[in-house]
């Protein structure tokens, strides 16, 4: 046990018992819903070139399918195994030896990395065509004019996220309302009156004030 634990918290396998920890505890959080938290947000003013390449990416392995978090918490496990094995097996040994331990550790981050990619596609490749149509089962245009519930505390210009109820399980939407006098909070209905393509969020007013 003592060694199991001295490889996972050992260079660089510690860098994945890290990331699949978060992952872990993103979901129990999720799971259990102890905090009302706001998710994450990502400004339209942010880094594009970054987000480009994380969607390229996923689009090469053929992921981009899969829900992000899903996505994260397979490479992450897959990475963690190929990582912690190549440490047992091949930089362990090299201890004694600080330039051929670092060097194969660095050699280590990446190719977990790409094994954990390539093991996650690999593994979700039969689903792909089944939620390729999934997801092509309800289109931008098919919501305009719908009901969402609002799961944000706050819907305002710069953020806001809702649900909408597909008849499955369910669409998290990010929306933003650009009424300056609105009071949407969580668990307000709203009605959904624009798509923005480039920045990728639904324009909202309050349903209340649309009947």
């Amino acid at each position: 046990m003592m060694l199991f634990l001295e490889t996972i918290f050992a260079f660089p396998v510690v860098i994945y018992t890290t990331l699949l920890l978060l992952c872990i505890m993103f979901w129990l959080i999720g799971a259990i819903d102890i905090f009302q938290l706001d998710s994450l947000d990502i400004s339209p003013e942010g880094d594009a070139g970054s987000l480009n390449a994380l969607g390229g990416i996923l689009l090469k392995f053929k992921l981009h399918e899969i829900p992000f978090t899903v996505v994260a918490t397979f490479v992450a496990l897959f990475a963690w195994l190929t990582s912690y094995l190549i440490f047992r097996m091949i930089q362990m040994p090299m201890k004694d030896v600080a330039l051929l331990y670092y060097g194969v550790g660095l050699a280590n981050i990446f190719v977990s990395g790409v094994v954990g990619l390539i093991a996650t596609s690999i593994f979700f490749r039969p689903f792909n065509k089944w939620l390729s149509k999934l997801n092509k089962a309800v289109t931008h245009k098919d919501i305009l004019g719908e009901v969402v519930i609002i799961r944000s505390s706050v819907v305002n210009a710069e953020k806001g996220e809702a649900t909408y109820e597909d008849g499955g399980a369910g669409m998290i939407l990010q929306v933003r309302c650009f009424n300056k006098d609105n009071q949407l909070t969580r668990g307000s209905e709203a009605i959904i009156v624009k798509y923005d393509a480039v920045h990728h969020y639904y324009e909202v007013i309050p349903k209340k004030k649309y009947f």
